[in-house]
């Protein structure tokens, strides 16, 4: 009996936490477009540009504890690249999960994150073996014949190692979040 209720308990919450799971399935299939209102200029020496809050930002400027979208262009430049304002199809859709390199906050002896940064883990002393911090993110592949330069659409949760603190925001975003995101600089056309 004990073990028949222990199997029932564990399906239950293995259930309950599939709901916290980000699907693998989208809205935003091939063919569907990205529509870009705004140039946007990929600033020399890089092939990206970020959109956060419905601004444009750059690598160093953007809050990587809310989601965020960027554009991509194949070619590295030493110069100022500007993308016009143009309709792109998009021909391949990916789900995919993004390591960032950066200090990880000191582990102490809670299970308790406090301020953007820190947090107190399980164990004592400066010992990290926390998850490494990721960014779930959905890749939009792009074409246009007239911009064959520009190469995707990305969009990613908040970086997160998992701690249940950093729900809903370290979820892949949706078509809503995608959205507010993009604000006036783009949409996406099902």
């Amino acid at each position: 009996m004990f073990r028949i209720t222990s199997v029932i308990l564990v399906s239950l919450t293995l259930l309950g936490c599939s709901h916290f799971d980000t699907p693998r399935k989208s809205e935003i299939q091939p063919g569907h477009s990205f529509v870009l209102n705004q140039a946007v200029e990929i600033t020399p020496g890089s092939t990206r540009r970020f959109i956060q809050q419905g601004k444009f930002t750059t690598r160093s400027g953007f809050d990587r504890q809310q989601q965020h979208c960027r554009i991509e262009v194949r070619t590295l430049s030493e110069q100022s690249q500007i993308i016009q304002p143009d309709r792109f199809e998009i021909t391949r859709v990916r789900f995919d999960s993004e390591r960032i390199a950066e200090t990880r906050p000191v582990m102490l002896a809670s299970n308790i994150r406090l301020g953007i940064g820190f947090s107190f883990g399980t164990q004592l002393g400066f010992n990290n073996d926390a998850p490494p911090e990721t960014m779930e993110l959905i890749a939009m592949d792009l074409y246009s014949e007239h911009q064959p330069d520009v190469m995707r659409l990305v969009c990613a949760g908040s970086l997160s190692d998992g701690h249940p603190i950093d729900y809903p925001h370290n979820l892949r975003p949706g078509l809503h979040q995608i959205k507010l995101i993009l604000g006036e600089i783009g949409q996406l056309e099902l």
